[in-house]
């Protein structure tokens, strides 16, 4: 929360008031987008991507990039459409299932390659190998 150090242009009275409008409006938005979920909204839900209300207006959420990077998506609900800017992704919910998808392949992939190379060298040899 800021704070108010010194100021010839606030009393600490008015910074406080300019604070607290600021955190009422974020409020404000994040319950409005709350009761306004959306088809994407859910099924980012339902991929363990959870989505959340971002604040900045009604429409503005944000999620848990499905790259596993450090970083998130942001969704606009008023056409449904996600965008990572980090990953140069985009689209509605038909671009986000199929990059689930890629996501997953790509594990498996990458699974299936590891189990080769075990049974190759005599066998599986981690448990990682023996539960996927």
């Amino acid at each position: 929360m800021p704070s108010l150090k010194k100021s010839t242009v606030f009393t600490q009275v008015e910074f406080d008031e300019v604070i607290n409008s600021i955190i009422d409006k974020k409020k404000n938005y994040q319950e409005t987008a709350l009761k306004n979920e959306t088809e994407l909204i859910a099924f980012l839900r339902k991929n363990k991507l959870n989505p959340k209300p971002s604040g900045n207006n009604s429409n503005s959420w944000i999620a848990k990039c499905p790259s596993k990077g450090n970083h998130f998506i942001q969704v606009v609900t008023t056409k449904d459409e996600w965008g990572c800017g980090y990953c140069n992704k985009k689209g509605t919910i038909t671009e986000m299932k199929k990059w689930l998808w890629e996501i997953a392949m790509k594990k498996d992939q990458k699974n299936l390659s590891k189990m080769m190379q075990e049974l190759k060298n005599g066998g599986i040899q981690t448990k990682e190998t023996l539960t996927w």
